[in-house]
């Protein structure tokens, strides 16, 4: 400790060895990652420039160990008594070797995070993901954030938004030396197909693995209703080239206090308003992907004709307005026989998973869940019918829906108690629309 620099207290004096010995031990004492209230008193009398410092040296030395539960300790000295902006420096030393520290790097980021849970956010939102160093920081931030469980889905949502990758897309092509990566059908194709350089080739790889990732989250974002701010909207899809022109695909609602206000489309990066529902003239608003539950009857045929990243408009709609919205239970699909290889395919295809199967290889239930909601839904299957995943027909029974908080996790299974059912009433009608839908598609012939 004799080589650790000196720790200044708020008064401008040097700290003892004592007060430092104490500091130290404290931490060494705890038997959790959660800061006792001593440890927490700590930050408070140090002037947080030495106390970067010192939290610098800390980790120089525990670094030439290896990761155990012994040296836990110092990582939960350093990642609470860090400022954020003086975590760049120990984020840099734990990415330099991030092969050799990856178990300390994931153990630091999960107590800053937890630790600086109301500043996390506005330092992820300083750093700049078109800054190499920076964006492997962003990269591990954003894993901590989600583990931590701390933060809303929309926050971390809006997080993901501002980690889209941009690319220089004008008419829906980029062009690169002599050849033009082109948008065809949401597939990145190159022309012409003859002698093409790697870093093209890198470049198709990266747009169409963004592509298909963005895809997948407005598609999420279409069935939980996501909404965003007038400013995040602009600045997170309309700003992006890539977001812009996923958006240009869709139809969008305006919202104010959750009711649907207008519909629009974008052109050149601008909305354009296609149908207004009610006469408002609010400025600000929320901004949502349009379900067509919100508005069954319009006919968009002649309004709007571009081809979406999947199907927005031209599906059916169940709204909940057509159930009894204080029951727990959908009984629409009682008794409806499917075969067994084709509905488990295209249920596996929208995101359902089996549950857990019994020895006779028969399944339970197949369930989905939306982490964006806090909600699991659950199709079980008839007790008296064989379901083998792998042969014949299977038999439905009905349809719940439980929060997830409900459900006991045993490893990869979800159980669920039916006396945790939830009332239809608490679910969102585009989220009920879109499960009776998958359902039903999957089951036709």
């Amino acid at each position: 400790m004799q080589d650790f620099p000196q720790l200044i207290v708020y008064n401008n004096e040097q700290a003892t060895e004592n007060l430092k010995g104490y500091f130290l031990k404290s931490y060494q004492d705890l038997c959790s990652s959660y800061a006792s209230f001593e440890v927490n008193y700590f930050h408070k009398i140090f002037q947080p420039k030495s106390l970067n410092l010192f939290c610098y040296f800390v980790l120089d030395a525990v670094l030439k160990q290896k990761f155990c539960d012994e040296n836990k300790w110092a990582i939960c000295l350093v990642a609470q008594n860090i400022t954020p902006n003086g975590s760049i420096e120990i984020f840099e030393k734990l990415l330099k070797n991030k092969k050799g520290n990856s178990k300390f790097l994931k153990f630091f980021v999960k107590q800053f995070v937890f630790q600086h849970k109301n500043e996390a956010i506005d330092f992820f939102n300083s750093l700049n993901k078109n800054d190499y160093f920076e964006k492997q920081i962003l990269d591990q931030l954003l894993i901590g954030i989600i583990e931590s469980n701390l933060f809303e889905s929309n926050q971390i949502e809006l997080l993901r938004d501002k980690m889209a990758q941009d690319f220089d897309i004008e008419n829906s092509q980029i062009v690169a030396n002599k050849h033009i990566l082109k948008i065809e059908d949401f597939n990145v194709i190159v022309q012409p197909k003859e002698d093409i350089p790697k870093n093209v080739l890198i470049m198709q790889k990266k747009l169409q693995r963004e592509l298909e990732r963005q895809t997948q989250r407005l598609k999420i974002a279409f069935s939980c209703g996501r909404t965003w701010t007038k400013n995040d909207f602009e600045t997170c899809i309309l700003q992006n080239n890539l977001m812009c022109f996923l958006a240009e695909k869709l139809l969008w609602g305006k919202y104010l206090d959750g009711s649907l206000v207008a519909v629009f489309k974008i052109e050149n990066k601008k909305p354009i308003n296609l149908l207004s529902v009610k006469n408002d003239n609010a400025s600000e608003y929320t901004v949502a992907i349009f379900h067509p539950v919100e508005l069954s009857q319009a006919d968009w045929t002649n309004m709007f004709k571009v081809k979406a990243p999947f199907n927005q408009l031209y599906r059916e709609v169940f709204s909940l307005a057509n159930y009894n919205l204080h029951t727990s239970v959908v009984t629409r699909f009682n008794g409806f026989i499917v075969n067994n290889k084709t509905f488990f395919q295209r249920m596996q295809n929208y995101g359902w998973k089996f549950s857990m199967p019994t020895l006779t290889n028969n399944y339970v239930s197949i369930k989905k869940v939306s982490r964006e909601l806090g909600v699991l839904a659950e199709l079980s299957f008839s007790p008296l019918a064989k379901k083998d995943v792998n042969e014949g027909n299977a038999t439905l029974f009905e349809l719940r829906f439980y929060r997830l908080d409900s459900v006991l996790v045993t490893g990869n299974n979800l159980i669920t108690n039916k006396a945790n059912s939830l009332e239809l009433i608490a679910l969102k009608d585009r989220y009920f629309s879109d499960i009776i839908y998958e359902i039903t598609m999957s089951g036709k012939k």
